[in-house]
């Protein structure tokens, strides 16, 4: 599995656990997609947690790599799509790993 880096960006509602927030996955083409999800989809704890603006990942698959930049694909495992319902996104290299731990 791998990880795909985003910023969390808001703590929207923390009366309740695990929460909710909202995340920004940045493109190659700088566009800002925004995510809203319970903390662990983006890999911490909300109790743990610091004030935003903090940086958080998203576990994904890897479409294709192409030199310096991937596709990845959010659809798997965890159905993470941005507000516009993507869930394909074309990121920078640097952006992404293998991800062997997740809340």
């Amino acid at each position: 599995m791998i990880g795909c880096i985003v910023q969390i960006v808001e703590i929207i509602d923390d009366s309740f656990y695990p929460g909710m927030c909202r995340a920004v996955l940045e493109d190659v083409y700088g566009k800002k997609h925004v995510i809203l999800d319970k903390p662990p989809i983006f890999g911490f704890d909300l109790e743990k947690a610091g004030k935003p603006p903090f940086e958080g990942s998203i576990r994904c698959e890897l479409v294709q790599e192409l030199g310096d930049q991937v596709v990845i694909d959010t659809e798997n495992p965890d159905h993470i799509e941005s507000e516009e319902g993507d869930h394909v996104f074309t990121v920078s290299k640097s952006h992404v790993s293998i991800r062997k731990n997740h809340c």
